[in-house]
Order: structure tokens, then sequence, then C-alpha cells
């Protein structure tokens, strides 16, 4: 008997030695994600544009406190700068766009402030100064300001328009 036991144990090791690779897996699934960088601003609400009304040499006009607001749906960290996309004002004799935010004969000077009514970042052409350094993902609404610092000196009554540029790039 003892013998018909060793006899099944070995018979059993090398019938299960041989099936035992078969039942293994033969393919692996791993799970991979990738979250998008998107990058997503608007203007919201009734803040597509501002009028500061009829104005005089070497005026000083701010929008309100609060007055611009800016939409937030990126799924990353952004900064915003912000800029104009012309050298001059249109309409009439065009004023010049200060890259200073100084008036000058047909030089019209524009700040912006991030929501605290202090206009330390300039509006100009060349290049775009930071507005909003981090804004976090979890920010998805917040509001800037613009003044108005009207040319010592022009020559028409056209009224005057300009673009006003926000743009996002990925916080580094």
């Amino acid at each position: 008997m003892k013998r018909l036991i060793v006899v099944l144990a070995v018979v059993l090791t090398l019938v299960l030695g041989a099936v035992a690779p078969a039942l293994a897996a033969s393919t692996a699934e791993v799970t991979i994600t990738a979250q998008p960088s998107y990058i997503s601003i608007t203007i919201a609400g009734n803040s597509t544009s501002y009028d500061f009304g009829t104005v005089v040499i070497n005026y000083l006009a701010n929008t309100t406190t609060n007055r611009l607001f800016v939409a937030n749906a990126s799924g990353i960290n952004i900064d915003v700068t912000i800029g104009t996309n012309a050298t001059e004002w249109s309409g009439g004799l065009g004023w010049h766009v200060s890259e200073t935010a100084e008036t000058g004969n047909h030089t019209a000077g524009l700040k912006a402030s991030h929501g605290t009514g202090n206009f330390t970042t300039v509006v100009r052409n060349a290049v775009p100064l930071m507005l909003y350094n981090t804004c976090t993902v979890a920010t998805t609404s917040w509001a800037f300001e613009l003044q108005l610092v009207t040319p010592n000196e022009y020559t028409d009554g056209v009224q005057k328009s300009i673009k006003v540029v926000l743009t996002a790039t990925a916080t580094p």
C-alpha cells in the first residue's frame, strides 16, 4: 500500500507539473490614465465690452472694482497675462498705446488690476504682462478692472476703441 501511495504521489506530481504551466495566465492588464491639461478662460456675463463714456484731456477713468469677470474652466493651474492687440486705438486720429501707461500727445495709457483696484499692471502691446499668477483649478471665476489715462493732447472727438487680450498659459 505504501508503494501505491508513493506511485500515486509521483504520478500526480508529474501530471500536475505538466498541466500547471497550461493553467497560468497568458495575458495581463494594466490600467493607464492621463489627465489632459486643457486651458479654458472666457469673459463672463456682460463683461465683453466696457464704455468709459466721454473723457477729457489728462483724465483718469476706472472701471468699477470687480466689473470685468473671467470664467476659468481650465484643468490645470494657469498664469494669465494682459495686453492689447494693436499699437493704436482705432477711430479718427487714433491714440497710440503707451507701453508704460504714461500719456503724451495722442498717447493713452491703460492699466489693469486683479480684483483689488490697485492698478499696477500696464496693459501694453509689446509683451503682455502678468495679471494673475497661478490661478488654481479651484478658482472658477475672478474679476479684474481697467484704468484709462487719456492723452494730454488730441485733436478729434471721434470715439476710440481697442481690444484688451487676456492670455492663459500653464503655470510652470
